[in-house]
């Protein structure tokens, strides 16, 4: 199980880094609704508990954290310019 969330996690980082580098401004917030689309449909398919309260939660604030992350990127590699 550990494996299969560790998995999850990386996976929201890693769209969250590429939503905050390569996506518009207004588009940067799509990657935060993965994890609670996917953990809803868990929920609905399986049962809502805390264990997976807690790790929507912490799915938000993983892929909050590879937005910034993305944005950061953007702004250290173009100067913060946008060409397309």
């Amino acid at each position: 199980m550990l494996q299969r969330v560790v998995a999850g996690f990386i996976l929201f980082a890693l769209a969250g880094l590429v939503f905050g580098y390569a996506a518009p401004r207004a588009w940067v917030i799509v990657p935060i609704f993965l994890p609670i689309v996917i953990g809803v449909y868990t929920g609905l398919s399986d049962v809502f508990d805390g264990t997976l309260v807690v790790l929507i939660l912490v799915g938000i604030v993983v892929t909050i954290v590879g937005i910034v992350a993305g944005r950061i990127l953007l702004h250290t590699l173009e100067g913060g310019r946008r060409t397309a």
